[in-house]
């Protein structure tokens, strides 16, 4: 499935949704829907990274440089792997920042009902399967710590 916006590119891969956008005069960047999520939440860093061309962060992200060139980096879920890109990416993002919002809006519902987990019930008459559990539990560490523990005659601390 693809859909397009103009010079912006909804497509998959591997069953999930990305974005393409055109970048330069013949370039373009592809993300999916997390990224597009990091994207919208640190615009703000992002302008102010694009409109002082790569001199201006902020506290939360880092700018960097990448063969003379500054790079902005946004932190994600894996600290090893930030999502970085320079001051030409910084300006395509905002240029289609209504593409990413849109993306993202879009996307934000596409969970099937089917895959949502029905909530559980609590099981109100202290039968559940975890009170069990734990009662099991409980009683087979009891057992443990009184076959292991050292039988005196009188007591230790006289």
């Amino acid at each position: 499935m693809s859909t397009s916006w103009h010079e912006v590119e909804v497509s998959e891969y591997k069953g999930n949704p990305t974005l393409t956008i055109p970048v330069g005069f013949n370039g373009s960047m592809t993300f999916g829907f997390n990224k597009a999520v990091l994207l919208s939440l640190y615009m703000d860093e992002i302008h102010a990274f694009f409109a002082s061309k790569g001199k201006q962060g902020s506290p939360n992200v880092v700018i960097s440089e990448y063969k003379g060139n500054p790079l902005i980096e946004l932190p994600t879920n894996k600290p090893k792997f930030p999502f970085k890109f320079g001051v030409t990416k910084a300006g395509a993002i905002l240029e289609c920042l209504d593409h990413i919002d849109k993306f993202v809006n879009e996307n934000d519902k596409s969970i099937p009902d089917s895959e949502t987990p029905e909530p559980v019930e609590p099981d109100t008459e202290g039968d559940s399967i975890a009170d069990k559990g734990l009662s099991d539990l409980v009683e087979a560490s009891d057992s443990l710590m009184h076959e292991t523990e050292p039988e005196y005659e009188h007591d230790v601390f006289d």
